[in-house]
């Protein structure tokens, strides 16, 4: 057996974690001394398991009766008794095992992990984590997997096996033509450390995992796992997911992690894929939800409803326009201040959440580095005369693109997408804003989208008709008389 992590390494990490000791006050307290402990029986098992092996206890035995002679002594796996040095016997594992098993399983198993268990395992995951990589990055990739048991399922007539806490399950089969496939076991669900975005890059260590039974939904059960990370002076950011995670219910997913400060980045279900190029993106409400927004253009296009003399400002018009449409309309509900807003969800691009120390001045003027370009500010609060707070550590901002030019505004707050209620609209102005509308039983300012676009980017529109919206040079070619003073 190689031991290409030294044993001194792995104890390191055990006592950092202490939870050998929290574990050892757990024990009843013989008659005869125990000769292998906690930490060393840690030892062995995590040895077992740098080997690439499964820490089968006849494997741990042999890990640490396999050590040097010079490193058995002090963890105890040679011990001197009254008719001299005794080696660790097979059977002195299992009694310290199955001691171990008894202080942390549940008094009724129901598939999930005991608290102390929990707590166990995450100290020896967080131990795991190199104290310079600890603090470099707070987004955390999620993903669960199949993990098959030792023993045989039950009989099909009924009756025990060896594991009667794993259940069946379903995994991705790997025959040409299978989808799924049955399995007898578990879930296991890991949170991988990885880069934020435009962050240094940071090797993908596992900081917290946990282990359920199938019958036990994985998505919910990491749930409580990463609630905790917080308390323990681990803040949330940035939550990849794949599309398993999206048609979770909010409850159960998304809620909970966003009030313990997550933001979620979920990939979309197959079932929720429209045809190539209908959708925009998705976006998570305030309840949890997840909810695609429209490609309007691209929907027009493939209608064959797009005039081809129709230049992009006026379609910019005409989407602010309250008299020109002859419908309810789809509204992104947004908080700035005291103000509850509507913005047109055609106007909508993307939401984004931007770090605040992202944010650059150029003159009296708000930018961000975005896809490769600048992305002009217009703090809707500043515009409308609201009052301006401290600024949170994310910015939520909506983008608005036409061709390849883009500006974002800043709010408060998104809270939900909601329809109109039909004969709503009233010609009820002032700066921006052009109409008011009842939305969700609420009298809700109407955005003047045109004049909130035009306060990020004075030559917007004007750039884009001269251009064409289908042919638009990046920012290039941005040279408002606004800007000058930052190039003289």
């Amino acid at each position: 057996m190689s031991t290409a992590v030294p044993l001194a390494r792995l104890e390191q990490l055990i006592d950092r974690s202490q939870a050998a000791g929290r574990i050892e006050a757990l024990l009843p307290v013989g008659v005869r001394r125990r000769q292998l402990k906690v930490r060393t029986l840690l030892a062995g098992m995590m040895l077992t398991q740098a080997d690439h092996r499964p820490a089968h206890l006849s494997r741990v035995h042999q890990a640490l009766t396999s050590l040097p002679e010079t490193e058995r002594i002090r963890p105890g796996v040679v011990a001197g008794w009254k008719h001299g040095p005794h080696v660790l016997t097979y059977r002195q594992v299992e009694r310290t095992f199955h001691l171990v098993v008894c202080a942390l399983e549940k008094e009724h198993p129901d598939g999930a992990p005991s608290a102390v268990l929990a707590a166990t395992l995450d100290a020896l995951l967080e131990a795991s984590i190199p104290p310079g990589q600890k603090n470099t990055t707070r987004a955390l990739a999620v993903d669960w997997s199949d993990l098959e048991t030792f023993s045989c399922p039950p009989p099909a007539k009924g009756g025990d096996c060896a594991d009667p806490e794993a259940s069946r399950g379903h995994r991705r089969g790997n025959s040409p033509g299978q989808k799924d496939e049955l399995f007898y076991g578990y879930y296991i669900s890991a949170a991988t450390i990885v880069r934020e975005e435009n962050g240094p890059a940071v090797p993908e260590l596992a900081r917290r995992m946990t282990l359920t039974s199938c019958h036990l939904d994985p998505a919910p059960a990491m749930v409580p796992v990463l609630e905790c990370l917080p308390g323990s002076g681990v803040p949330l950011g940035d939550i990849p997911g794949d599309s398993g995670y999206a048609h979770r219910a909010p409850e159960n997913w998304a809620v909970p992690l966003r009030a313990a400060g997550a933001r979620l980045i979920q990939d979309l279900h197959p079932h929720d894929r429209g045809p190539k190029g209908t959708y925009a993106g998705a976006t998570i409400l305030g309840d949890g939800r997840v909810a695609l927004i429209l490609d309007v253009r691209a929907l027009a296009r493939r209608a064959h409803v797009v005039r081809d003399g129709e230049s992009a400002h006026d379609r910019g018009k005409n989407a602010t326009n309250t008299g020109a449409l002859d419908g309810p309309e789809s509204l992104l509900i947004v908080t700035v201040g005291e103000r509850r807003l509507a913005i047109p969800l055609s106007m909508l691009t993307r939401l984004e959440e931007i770090a605040t120390d992202r944010v650059e001045r150029v003159g009296q003027h708000e930018v961000v580095q975005y896809r490769g370009q600048l992305l002009p500010l217009s703090r809707l609060s500043t515009m409308l005369g609201e009052p301006v707070a401290a600024d949170p550590e994310t910015l939520k901002v909506i983008v608005y693109t036409q061709g390849r030019r883009s500006v974002g505004l800043v709010v408060d707050a998104v809270v939900d997408i909601a329809t109109e209620e039909p004969r709503s609209r009233a010609d009820v102005s002032a700066f921006g804003i052009s109409g008011v509308v009842v939305v969700q039983d609420l009298v809700t300012e109407l955005l003047d989208m045109e004049q909130a676009i035009m306060a990020a980017d004075a030559r917007f529109f004007d750039a884009v008709a001269a251009a064409g919206a289908a042919d638009v040079s990046p920012y290039e070619d941005y040279a408002d008389d606004t800007y000058a003073e930052t190039r003289s």
